[in-house]
């Protein structure tokens, strides 16, 4: 007869098999005992049925009674508030179904299963206590969470803020600077917090703002700090993005904003309309109009960050194939538009941790744009189509920044949209005759 020990061993192994095969409404529970500080993570479940008992998974079969309240708890991830199970089970079964009190469960909420000590019709103890974050399906017609998170870290981002005006001007000059920091909250990054020595930040449902004013003499710098606390994740998509439908008549006007040509982004030009209207001849499919345009860019351009024509926009863009990261980003953004997709830049920092310590954690090296374009189903999806691979001397597309990012390879956003200006946008209002020096540096740590 096999050991208790050897036993474990086998479903252990048997477990992690179970979670590849079955389908994401199944929640998998792990060989337990009550431990609170180590848990078995188990992968993220999305789109879990609202008004349905869940059916928790194991390896071997039960001793039912282990199967209650003290054993499995659900707590909500956002509040921390427990809610009340009722399970169904029996001994010797490989499965039991649990269901939350559904007055306290809310569309779209995530929930975190904690099961500390399960025992098998032998009397074995499970030997890891398990936890599995599961997101909660979307109400009717709602966007759906399509992304799961890998490989995350937490990142502050911190702005040093100076100036100083010529030593000729002997006198007290007036000054004024305004900071609006917005929380850019996205696919792969969630905000957390702002600090500053220097301001009192004053934060709102949609926005940090702060004000500082005062007097300083000719030759003095001013300085100021403000830190921001991101956590920033690389993604993979849960689900097939090319089944869209692709249908936009119920989008709201904040998404179709952005069908509309606007700073740098110029789609009703007659040259991004006839090379969209060519790109995407008998194409219908939202996902694949995204798709032809990442590969028309890679393709097509040439990044030279000394060119006259670098972040000039997606009209230069289109004229001379020659620019840096904003002018690749605001041709494809371009070219859907003019396909009647919804598309935007984004701003901000890209890097490898590996580079960003290199570079002595200095952000002004890693600053960086990219595309988001929106499928009605699913919400905003994200490409960089600035990259340049080759093999035998020919271009090649890569599609691990199509949709999603490769591992390891972080993307900070600071600006949703180069002509909207949602962002942690700082202006320096004088009141003196003489003009200061105004310089902003940007310090990204990993926490």
């Amino acid at each position: 007869m096999a050991s208790s020990k050897n036993i474990k061993r086998v479903l252990s192994i048997i477990l992690i098999f179970l979670c590849m095969i079955f389908n994401s409404n199944t929640i998998y529970a792990a060989e337990t005992i009550r431990d609170l500080t180590n848990y078995k993570i188990l992968e993220t479940q999305y789109d879990v049925p609202l008004q349905k008992a869940w059916t928790v998974k194991v390896t071997y079969p039960l001793d039912g009674i282990s199967v209650n309240s003290t054993n499995i708890e659900l707590v909500s991830k956002s509040t921390k508030e427990a809610i009340p199970l009722t399970f169904e089970y029996s001994t010797n079964d490989k499965f039991f179904k649990v269901t939350p009190d559904y007055t306290k469960i809310k569309y779209g909420e995530t929930y975190t299963l904690y099961i500390y000590d399960l025992k098998t019709n032998k009397g074995t103890a499970l030997n890891t206590p398990a936890k599995m974050d599961f997101v909660v399906e979307n109400p009717p017609g709602a966007v759906r969470n399509v992304f799961s998170t890998i490989d995350q870290a937490t990142y502050e981002l911190t702005y040093d803020i100076r100036f100083k005006y010529n030593s000729i001007s002997t006198v007290n000059n007036d000054y004024r600077v305004a900071i609006n920091l917005g929380k850019i909250n996205g696919t792969f990054q969630k905000y957390i917090s702002s600090r500053s020595t220097d301001f009192k930040l004053k934060e709102d449902d949609t926005r940090i703002t702060s004000l500082a004013s005062g007097t300083v003499k000719g030759g003095v710098q001013k300085s100021f700090k403000v830190s921001k606390t991101y956590t920033v994740n690389n993604i993979k998509s849960t689900v097939d993005l090319s089944r869209t439908k692709g249908d936009y008549s119920k989008i709201t006007s904040d998404i179709s904003y952005y069908l509309k040509p606007t700073y740098h982004v110029e789609s009703n030009e007659k040259e991004i309309t006839n090379l969209a209207n060519s790109l995407f001849k008998g194409v219908t499919n939202p996902y694949l109009k995204a798709k032809k345009a990442f590969d028309y860019v890679v393709l097509n351009m040439k990044y030279d960050l000394n060119s006259p024509y670098s972040n000039q926009g997606a009209l230069s863009a289109v004229r001379t194939k020659v620019g840096v990261c904003e002018d690749y980003a605001a041709l494809m953004t371009a070219l859907l538009r003019a396909g009647n997709v919804p598309a935007r830049v984004n701003t901000g920092f890209c890097f490898y941790d590996s580079e960003l310590k290199a570079a002595n954690n200095d952000g002004n090296y890693f600053r960086h744009a990219w595309v988001e374009f929106y499928l009605p189903e699913y919400g905003w999806i994200p490409a960089d189509p600035t990259h340049e691979y080759t093999r035998d001397g020919v271009k090649y597309v890569d599609y691990d920044f199509f949709t999603r990012f490769p591992q390891g390879r972080r993307y900070l956003k600071i600006q949703e949209s180069i002509e909207k200006y949602d962002d942690d946008s700082m202006v320096l209002q004088t009141f003196s005759k003489y003009s200061p020096e105004f310089n902003i540096d940007a310090r990204i740590v990993k926490k």
